[in-house]
């Protein structure tokens, strides 16, 4: 499609602008061919010329910059920082050496040096995006996230396509914590790249941390068929695969990730964490081999839980339990056991004075959300995968917005109290939950899961805000539940699993708990065995479509009684060890 004349000037400029000077110069002079005395084209040719002119003072030679580059692209960093920084004495307005000079002492990890180069690379040329996302960089690598988005902001200002931009505007609001904002660049960077792999690989990873699960997976199947030999998308389909209870899946993608990258340590350490009995011969001897060869993790305790996996899968279970021992008491924390105590008595003490407004079971509402809660390896996520298979049920997973969520649910019940009303102002899903009930309705959803146990100490004002709340609390044998608490690397948090008689009296507290919050809001909230759900599935169906007032519609036409999970390998060795200190 030919261009008009002022598309062409306009393109021109912007070739201008991102220093591509010989294109903008075709241009005009493309201009100048069919309209010999347009000002606008002339006017722009005679300025180019003037800054070439300039530019030949001021500037090093085209050969000169071309010989920085290719020390930049061989990885020569301390040799560029040194020719580059000499070259800006003769060329001190040098915007592209300045640049240079940032991009290489960014490698070398001299930040300041490299903030100050871009910087100085930007006020020369307010028109170089590249300068203002390398700052942006640097920025983002000295943890100055807001001052980052800045220079991304204007980079993509000059560029609107610039995907790195977007990319690295993603990577800046990540780790701000906002998840939300992360998702819409790197979707805009994939929008404008398409064959962006790293930008579907953080688009995909962003929103597992949503728990948005199917959709993650489908992200990094993308960044796959791009790039086929991506270990860290391969590992990261399998984290996601595992969290969604696909295990044979999730360890395929683990064993491409360690075939691509044989000194994969993550992608060996989550292959070590399958059930017993799971891994293969060849794999188990590979793991065997990694442990043997050594690795460079620097977190003891993670390589002391690797060696009681692998002692596991080698059904040395005395041995196994030793090192668990050994592991634990290596991440044991007094300090975090105390704090979490008084979490905990807080909790239960908050609950233990609230009393529950008269708020009026709403059956007739069609989105119910369900929060299926116990403690850490309850059997919940079993009992959701279950619901899973029912139309119109959307698996929430853990997926919920943390504090932020408890903190705005707080604020309502405040607001509620201080107005003296029986109940609270009307709640918004997507303050708690990375889904809009608009968007819920239009996909058919009619119930939505949450499996996150952190939640029990916001139930009371998940209760309040949401009418159309429920609870099912799922309990089990508190011995088998506690034995694999403490059998379990939990990689942030949990520390009341590094301690046997912690992780046991943590159990009894959250079923405790949840046996009061059942108390308080009978017609919203029941328990359930999860010994009893192994045993008759339909039960459980017959139990939630009584809770909710709604009738499930399974997938499958017939119940199948769900594969025992191994349990109580570790239960005699855990009740010895908690004896050994009665």
């Amino acid at each position: 499609m030919k261009l008009s004349v002022d598309q062409t000037l306009h393109r021109a400029k912007s070739h201008e602008n991102n220093g591509e000077i010989d294109a903008a110069r075709k241009l005009y002079k493309s201009v100048l061919q069919a309209f010999p005395r347009n000002k606008r084209a002339n006017q722009a040719l005679a300025n180019l010329d003037r800054l070439r002119r300039e530019n030949s003072r001021k500037s090093p030679s085209q050969a000169a910059v071309k010989q920085l580059v290719s020390l930049f692209n061989q990885g020569r960093l301390e040799l560029l920082a040194k020719r580059s920084k000499a070259l800006t004495r003769d060329f001190p307005n040098s915007f592209l050496l300045w640049n240079l000079f940032g991009a290489a002492n960014n490698g070398l990890g001299r930040l300041d040096l490299a903030v100050s180069g871009f910087q100085k690379a930007c006020a020369l040329n307010p028109n170089f995006p590249d300068a203002y996302n390398n700052l942006g960089v640097t920025l983002n690598a000295q943890g100055k996230y807001d001052e980052a988005l800045a220079n991304f902001n204007r980079a993509i200002e000059l560029k609107p396509d610039y995907a790195e931009a977007y990319y690295n505007q993603g990577i800046s609001h990540l780790r701000k914590g906002g998840l939300d904002d992360a998702v819409t660049s790197f979707a805009r960077a994939v929008e404008v790249k398409p064959t962006y792999a790293e930008a579907h690989n953080e688009l995909a990873a962003t929103l597992q941390a949503q728990c948005k699960l199917d959709e993650a997976v489908a992200s990094f199947m993308r960044a796959l068929e791009i790039k086929p030999d991506y270990a860290q998308a391969h590992y990261n389909l399998g984290t996601t695969l595992h969290d969604q209870g696909k295990l044979a899946a999730a360890l395929a993608s683990y064993e491409r990730a360690i075939e691509i990258k044989p000194d994969f340590g993550r992608a060996y350490f989550s292959c070590a964490k399958f059930p017993t009995g799971v891994l293969p011969d060849d794999l188990l001897a590979n793991l065997e081999k990694f442990r043997a060869d050594g690795d460079n993790e620097r977190d003891i305790s993670r390589v002391q839980f690797f060696q009681a996996n692998i002692l596991r899968h080698q059904g040395k279970i005395d041995q196994s339990f030793k090192m668990l021992e050994v592991a634990n008491k290596t991440s044991e924390s007094e300090a975090e056991i105390r704090l979490l105590r008084s979490k905990t008595r807080n909790a239960s003490d908050e609950i233990a004075r609230w009393s529950p407004s008269p708020v009026k079971r709403n059956a007739d509402r069609k989105l119910k959300i369900l929060f299926i809660l116990g403690p850490s390896r309850s059997g919940k996520s079993t009992i959701e995968a279950a619901l899973g298979k029912c139309e119109g049920v959307r698996l929430g997973f853990e997926g919920w917005r943390g504090e932020a969520a408890a903190s705005y649910l707080k604020s309502l019940n405040e607001t509620r109290l201080r107005a003296n009303k029986s109940k609270m102002p009307a709640a918004k899903i997507e303050k708690v939950f990375f889904y809009s009930e608009n968007e819920l309705r239009a996909d058919g959803v009619r119930l939505l899961t949450c499996t996150n146990p952190i939640s029990i100490a916001a139930a009371h004002y998940f209760y309040e805000a949401f009418d159309n709340a429920y609870f099912l609390f799922v309990q089990r044998d508190e011995y088998v539940t506690a034995s694999e608490i403490f059998a379990k690397e939990y990689r942030k948090g949990n520390f009341y699993s590094y301690n046997a008689k912690f992780a046991l009296e943590y159990v009894r507290w959250y079923n405790d708990l949840a046996s009061e919050l059942v108390a308080k809001m009978p017609l919203r909230a029941v328990n359930a065995k999860y010994e009893e759900f192994l045993e008759d599935q339909s039960r459980l169906f017959s139990l939630v479509e009584r809770l909710l007032g709604i009738e499930l519609s399974p997938k499958e036409k017939t119940f199948s009684t769900p594969k025992r999970p191994r349990s109580g390998e570790y239960l005699d060795h855990y009740k010895k060890h908690l004896n050994e200190f009665d």
